[in-house]
């Protein structure tokens, strides 16, 4: 009579349970009480693991965490498949060691052998001595099988932009990406773009005949981060190019670019249509045909953040923020749900003003700098007649969006000058008269701009909006 493995002693079953890839212990020990019971060492041991490693890193030799950063992408490879890692990682930041050269030159103190070598000669090392814990990975992977050239860039030249491909297609948990200083020289660049753009054609081809993401890819990326990729080296593929496909990778919703510099070849995908739902924008340097070009193929933006930086029109970097309004106008009035525009103290004052945000039809929640919703003067004489000030300011019931229900009203001036929180409440002016008419849904307004005491007349107007159904409030809660 065959007995069941429930029947087995303890010791046997821990024996099992030792030989259970981390990837499937959690889906075993569900399976019944007494699995559950009998693997709890193994299960603290497990979650403990997953706490470790959910955060990883190379390129980063300054690193702290030592037991999670590697300082090239071959030898993090290695070590989360011979130990049985892979399914741990969420979240992967690389550094800038591929523009520094910082594992090519130098030393990096490892003790392989009993043996100090260098970074170079470490991943040499592991290419000779761990093949076969890294070739199977490749084979796994159906945008480098096959590929002679690629598979000898990753199991031979220990090629890093090839080797982050695949990493990117084998991390089955791996949902953040976050790219600071990195960029590929050469060979590296081509390999890395080479797999990206294998990963998006499969994946946008497999979406226009069905719902859900190809079963091909193994990359299920949600968020990018990318931070100083701009392009102050005289190497002209040293840009944000190699990154692209990432911008249309259909499982990406949330995209973070700090410093951008770009020109409208880092945008172009012709063909397909990234599924980005959040765009956030920190002091980019871009033209106007390089926004067009992208905001154009985003499907259904819902969020989007800008703080605007430096304007150099002579450089061909001529977006201004009433450009990004109407090209935002223009792509995504049906879908914007959530508007952040804030400044960089440099901008030009002329500059800001960003025109009227009524063309956005489900815009909920507006925040904005006080400045950009004071329309230019256009000669001397009329500033003259403002006592200088830099224009006039525009009535919120003519500005804004009626499906708007929060507006936040700041400046990026610190200490908060008393001209913004002038100009804010002179916004309110045509408020209590013409918010049903203009603005029905508008139920809360955050002035984080206050500075001073208010006056009679500015507390009276603005218990005029209060009763007309709006909430008034500073940063340091609702004015009384």
């Amino acid at each position: 009579m065959a007995r069941s493995i429930l029947g087995l002693p303890t010791e046997i079953l821990l024996q099992i349970i030792g030989g259970i890839p981390n990837a499937d212990l959690d889906n075993f020990t569900l399976s019944c009480k007494l699995f559950r019971n009998v693997a709890q060492n193994s299960l603290r041991d497990h979650q403990e693991r997953k706490r470790t490693y959910s955060s990883i890193t190379y390129g980063d030799p300054e690193s702290n965490e030592k037991a999670t950063t590697w300082i090239h992408p071959t030898l993090m490879l290695r070590d989360l498949q011979r130990d049985d890692l892979l399914c741990y990682p969420t979240s992967l930041s690389i550094y800038g060691y591929g523009y520094s050269g910082a594992w090519d030159d130098g030393k990096y103190d490892s003790d392989i052998d009993g043996s100090n070598i260098d970074r170079k000669s470490e991943v040499d090392y592991a290419l000779e001595h761990f093949p076969k814990d890294i070739g199977p990975l490749v084979k796994a992977c159906p945008y480098i099988d096959g590929d002679k050239e690629l598979t000898n860039a990753i199991l031979e030249g220990g090629d890093s932009g090839a080797t982050l491909g695949l990493l990117l297609n084998i991390l089955p948990r791996l949902t953040d990406l976050d790219i600071t200083d990195y960029c590929e020289a050469s060979d590296g660049g081509v390999n890395l773009r080479q797999i990206l753009d294998r990963m998006v054609s499969d994946s946008n081809t497999y979406m226009s005949g069905a719902q859900g993401e190809s079963t091909n890819s193994g990359c299920k990326l949600k968020t990018i981060t990318l931070v100083n990729l701009d392009k102050e080296s005289t190497d002209d593929e040293w840009n944000l190019s190699m990154y692209a496909p990432l911008f249309y990778t259909p499982s990406v919703r949330s995209i973070r670019v700090e410093f951008l510099t770009s020109h409208e070849e880092v945008w172009s995908y012709p063909g397909l249509r990234s599924r980005v739902e959040k765009l956030d924008f920190f002091r980019p340097m871009t033209d106007i045909k390089s926004m067009d070009t992208y905001l154009g193929a985003v499907a259904n933006l819902a969020n989007f953040r800008y703080l605007s930086g430096y304007v150099n029109a002579s450089e061909g970097y001529d977006l201004l923020l009433r450009h990004l309004v109407r090209l935002l106008a223009v792509h995504a009035s049906h879908s914007l749900r959530h508007l952040e525009l804030t400044k960089a103290h440099a901008v030009c004052s002329r500059d800001l003003f960003v025109g009227s945000l009524r063309t956005f039809q489900v815009l909920q929640s507006i925040k904005i700098e006080v400045a950009m919703l004071i329309k230019p003067l256009e000669t001397e004489e009329t500033h003259q007649v403002h006592r200088g000030r830099p224009g006039c300011t525009q009535q919120l019931a003519d500005m804004l969006p009626a499906s708007l229900m929060c507006l936040t009203l700041c400046s990026s001036w610190k200490p908060y000058r008393p001209q913004d929180m002038t100009d804010a409440i002179q916004m309110l002016r045509d408020l209590p008269a013409r918010k049903i008419e203009a603005l029905p849904n508008l139920k809360v307004i955050s002035l984080d701009c206050t500075c001073l005491r208010l006056k009679e007349d500015e507390m009276a107007l603005l218990r005029a909006c209060e009763e007309a159904g709006v909430t008034i409030s500073d940063c340091r809660g609702a004015l009384n």
